[in-house]
């Protein structure tokens, strides 16, 4: 068996990210790919199955970069103002030093193949984010949306984690700019005040 070229595999790891990001999932093909990363189709079955062998070890890849992000100093058992404002503080930082990575996994997220690739490889975040959020709905932190265990289905997890997280990606995606700057984020001041509203409403 030929030896795993470790520089070769970055590169096409790299080439595959950027090209999913910009061209979209649905049109990518390892003969794509091969042209970009310059090297041949067969050089590409070397090191995965297939398309979507490379599809999931990228994904794989991507969501073990976030969830390490995502994760880090956050404990499932703080208070629920504190928890959610380590989860902002801990995104904006992914979103900020890894663009193209977070833009791939929201591509993910929002196609077929989300519920197929967490069903093989399980969701450390979500599994955190139900317990702080069960612990925050027992300590009275928190309206219940159907994600305590005494209580289910009112309403569907969907909804909170519309109201906590989408003010967040609102802000990121579609930032405002003020007269005479050129920063294409948000501003600390409006993040704080958005974390602020969010708290305010979410709240029993």
């Amino acid at each position: 068996m030929r030896p795993r070229d470790s520089v070769k595999v970055e590169n096409i790891k790299k080439k595959a990210l950027e090209m999913l990001v910009i061209e979209g999932i649905d049109t990518f093909s390892m003969q794509k790919l091969a042209r970009a990363a310059e090297v041949s189709p067969a050089t590409l079955y070397i090191y995965y199955k297939d398309r979507d062998d490379l599809l999931y070890q990228v994904w794989l890849e991507q969501l073990h970069a976030l969830s390490s992000t995502v994760l880090e100093g956050f404990d499932p058992n703080a208070s629920f103002e504190e928890g959610l404002w380590v989860q902002w503080c801990n995104r904006i930082r992914f979103f900020k030093e890894h663009p193209l990575e977070w833009r791939f996994v929201e591509q993910v997220m929002h196609s077929p193949l989300h519920e197929k690739y967490m069903a093989k490889s399980g969701n450390p975040i979500g599994d955190s984010m139900g317990a702080f959020v069960s612990n925050a709905v027992r300590r009275g932190e928190l309206t219940d949306f159907g994600t305590a265990e005494s209580i289910q289905a009112d309403y569907p997890k969907a909804v909170l984690w519309a109201l906590i997280f989408a003010p967040l990606y609102s802000l990121l995606h579609n930032p405002t700019k003020e007269p005479g700057t050129t920063s294409t984020l948000p501003t600390q001041q409006e993040i704080e005040l958005a974390f602020k509203c969010v708290v305010r409403g979410i709240r029993p």
